[in-house]
């Protein structure tokens, strides 16, 4: 049984988005540091959770 993903056809007329091309020049080119949105890979401290918090009430 084959399991393979098959995009359907009419997926082929979709054109990317003037930002996904950027990112496809910038990915090759050399000396681009991506600062994007990415999730941190440590907990906060607590004073900055709080003070985040804090700021969201006000």
């Amino acid at each position: 049984m084959d399991l393979s993903f098959k995009p359907a056809d009419r997926l082929k007329n979709i054109k990317y988005s003037g930002i996904r091309r950027f990112f496809e020049i910038a990915q090759k080119t050399p000396n681009v540091i991506n600062l994007s949105v990415g999730e941190p890979d440590f907990v906060p401290p607590k004073h900055a959770l709080d003070a985040g918090w804090q700021a969201m009430k006000e």
